[in-house]
């Protein structure tokens, strides 16, 4: 029986023989969403299609990014997190989960405030783009790692441990001798052992490439955490905005408006705030736009150059906008003025901002007076509404406080 130990060392070392090669890995970075670009649009954002093995390359998102396809041919194991600011914690919390569900995919942990959440590939780039509606995106990061060497290696392993399995079977077969029969037993119980892990291992590699890790953790935008350094000095500053989306509109039936304008055909006058004279006056149309005109007090030293660096931060900071147009202009009266457009995302929604600053100081008496003219409403709604906002700003008349 000589020959059956030496077949059973060949076939044990040609096992031996198949190592395993670590995987590559390739990491794909997006930029921390830019919350406070001071001047320009939010620059749109595109990902690398592929990534060469061992590379890492670093490219930023947009909507029609492909998120989670690798180089053709390659296994990909994907996990993204993001960071959320959120009204509501606890619904976005749900909203997160059923929008999964609905994608096939299931929630693997969960807490007061993140949770991780397991997306089939092939859905993941539509999932995750609904997510990150669901609150304004604070940083997005996605990283994917190179599986194609491990499985295929895991691959041969085990097939070559099967065939080995089977040859080991047949041998035990015709072995006679008790001190032979414990010997391929033994081998055959280790080479079974050999196959469940690699099996295990195989199936874990192919769940991970099958269905994308996502973590999201929402942060509430009443409780945001204390910062250090500079803070916004007036109320009324960070209150800008902070109405988009919201119904908390004031209602009294009064129409007086604090300075002369011509509010567009299809809005109606819904408050005026009164203090011995109107200073403040808000419209609204039948499909959610807003519009609010506002007459304050300026400051001594209060420049154009002061209030928009001053408004921007707090619409950026404080109310997790993103600036879309930061621009000076002039009015029709040749006034000079500041023009600020902005987005956030408010729940499922898109919602869009505009303001406009206008600043007169006669020279003469105090530091003047700031008229502000506020503008926002959904997405569609709000690109409908802009060409009537330019014919009404065109229309301001402040030749009594002139």
């Amino acid at each position: 029986m000589k020959h059956h130990h030496t077949f059973l060392f060949g076939l044990t070392s040609a096992a031996l023989l198949s190592g395993c090669s670590a995987p590559s890995a390739v990491v794909m970075k997006t930029a921390v969403a830019d919350r406070a670009a001071p001047t320009a649009a939010a620059a749109p954002m595109v990902l690398a299609e592929t990534a060469p093995m061992n590379k890492a390359v670093s490219y930023e998102s947009g909507a029609s990014a492909r998120k989670f396809r690798g180089e053709a041919g390659r296994q990909m194991a994907y996990t993204a997190s993001l960071t959320l600011n959120v009204d509501d914690t606890g619904a976005a919390l749900a909203q997160s989960q059923e929008i999964v569900r609905k994608s096939g995919g299931y929630t693997q942990d969960i807490s007061n405030y993140r949770v991780v959440l397991r997306i089939p590939a092939a859905k993941a780039e539509t999932a995750v783009d609904q997510i990150e509606k669901l609150g304004t995106v604070l940083s997005r990061r996605i990283t994917g790692e190179d599986l194609t060497e491990q499985v295929s290696d895991l691959g041969i392993r085990l097939d070559n441990l099967q065939k080995l399995r089977l040859r080991l079977a047949e041998l035990l077969k015709r072995s006679a001798k008790v001190e032979e029969l414990l010997k391929v037993e033994q081998e055959l119980a280790r080479v079974t052992t050999e196959i469940e892990q690699l099996q295990t291992r195989l199936k874990q590699a192919e769940n991970r490439i099958n269905y994308v890790t996502l973590t999201v953790t929402f942060q509430n935008s009443g409780s945001r955490p204390v910062q250090s350094g500079p803070v916004i000095p007036l109320d009324w500053v960070k209150q800008l905005g902070s109405s988009t989306g919201k119904s908390s509109i004031p209602v009294n039936g009064q129409s007086a408006l604090p300075f002369d304008l011509e509010l567009p055909a299809d809005f109606v006058t819904v408050y005026a705030g009164t203090n011995g004279e109107a200073r403040e006056a808000v419209a609204v149309s039948a499909n959610d736009c807003v519009i609010r005109l506002t007459r304050r007090d300026n400051l001594s030293g209060g420049s154009l150059a002061f209030w928009e660096q001053l408004i921007r931060r707090a619409l950026t900071e404080t109310n997790n906008y993103v600036i879309t147009e930061n621009q000076k202009i002039r009015t029709a009266e040749g006034l000079e003025a500041q023009s600020i457009s902005a987005r956030r995302s408010v729940g499922k929604e898109d919602f869009h901002y505009q303001l406009l600053i206008v600043p007169f100081n006669p020279g003469f008496w105090g530091a003047g007076e700031l008229f502000l003219i506020e503008a926002w409403g959904p997405g569609k709604a709000f690109e409908q509404l802009k060409p009537k906002l330019k014919a009404m700003e065109s229309t301001l008349d402040l030749a009594l406080w002139r």
